[in-house]
């Protein structure tokens, strides 16, 4: 059950793709691999309004480093506050909206917003969605 990495690899663009490393073969494997290898600090997202933490932003970090690509088929358990939505938000500079069980999370990029991306999830499915 790779949805949550599905979903991701779906909403990308091909500039996206080409900002990632990516093209059209890439696999999800390959997504996770360039988000390890762009993992960074994420001092330009807000999560709901609120910056993080200096804390938080490692925390974050190190989940992303010692995440194992090859649990992917397991699923992922995605979080209200995502350390790979944060990372996403930041490295391609778009607003994130994240749709739980109809409650709406925003992760915004403060130093530029070059667009929007939309994405759902529920109790143990994650999408993008190109509509609000």
């Amino acid at each position: 059950m790779t949805c949550f990495w599905d979903g991701i690899m779906q909403s990308l663009d091909d500039n996206e793709k080409s900002l990632l490393g990516l093209d059209n073969k890439n696999s999800i494997y390959s997504l996770i691999d360039s988000l390890k290898q762009k993992n960074r600090e994420t001092n330009n997202v807000l999560w709901q309004n609120s910056k993080f933490r200096k804390s938080q932003i490692i925390e974050n970090m190190e989940h992303i480093r010692l995440y194992d690509k090859n649990t992917a088929s397991n699923g992922y358990w995605c979080s209200s506050c995502d350390p790979f939505l944060i990372l996403i938000c930041e490295i391609l500079e778009k607003e994130i909206i994240h749709y739980y069980l109809g409650n709406r999370v925003v992760y915004k990029n403060t130093q530029n917003s070059k667009g929007l991306i939309n994405y759902k999830s529920n109790r143990g499915h994650f999408w993008f969605s190109n509509k609000n």
